[in-house]
């Protein structure tokens, strides 16, 4: 093997070991996004009531939780890259081609050196890596990271299709529902801390009417479900809701 071969084949061989290094991380981090989902799934199921109605304390226990997976998402991928750095993910081809510790990641940093003092030296390791190396494909090189992912895939994957399905019934079943869930997640304060609403209006304010004749009322409640009236005879207090 050529020194410009050899230098290709690390080449691949560094690509390889660095996007496998990549894609657990982001797979690893994607469990913090499976939560998310999932929490939106819930929240699209649970009554009008929990979410919408005013004061209830639902809303931002659910926010609470997506900050939570949130935070879990990138506590995890911070954990996954510090664990798979070039250094640490070599060691797994290293192990598959025999080589002993540091012998790849010793031919990649000879191969960025302008000057060395045996120049020669340095290109008989690196063909001599490369030549360990040369033909194996991603799965031969990292068998543990490869095996790694495909337990992170077996979570992530059906788990996701289990909450998107159960998102988009949810939301088939109650168009809104979706849209609520949402709604609750992202401005959770509109909800349990609402502000107070804006004073009934009634018209008209006051007047007479004579016995056993209708007195039309109009009841402007912004902000209010159901209001209780009351009307007033003279020794008799009668009370009702609308």
């Amino acid at each position: 093997m050529t020194p410009r071969e050899a230098s290709l084949e690390l080449a691949r061989i560094e690509a390889i070991v660095r996007t496998t290094g990549r894609h657990i991380v982001l797979w690893r981090a994607a469990i913090g996004g499976l939560a998310l989902v999932a929490l939106l799934a819930v929240a699209a199921w649970l009554p009008y009531a929990w979410l919408q109605e005013a004061g209830s304390p639902i809303p931002m226990l659910f926010a609470v939780a997506s900050m939570a997976a949130a935070g879990l998402a990138g506590l995890i991928a911070g954990r996954s890259v510090s664990m798979h750095r070039l250094h640490a993910m070599a060691e797994q081809a290293e192990r598959a081609a025999g080589l002993a510790r540091g012998e790849l990641v010793g031919a990649l940093e000879l191969g960025g050196e302008a000057d060395l003092d045996s120049p020669d030296l340095a290109s008989l390791h690196r063909r001599r890596v490369a030549d360990a190396l040369s033909g194996k494909g991603p799965r031969a090189l990292m068998p543990e990271s490869f095996e790694a992912l495909r337990r992170v895939r077996s979570v992530v994957l059906p788990g996701l299709a289990a909450a998107v399905g159960a998102l988009t019934l949810g939301s088939a079943a109650g168009p809104s529902a979706g849209t609520d869930a949402a709604t609750a997640l992202i401005r959770p304060w509109t909800v349990s801390f609402p502000p107070p609403p804006p004073p009934l209006r009634l018209e008209p304010a006051g007047g007479h009417v004579l016995r056993g004749e209708s007195f039309p009322v109009r009841i402007m409640a912004a902000g209010r479900r159901r209001v209780a009236s009351a009307r007033l005879v003279p020794g008799v207090l009668r009370c009702g809701k609308s």
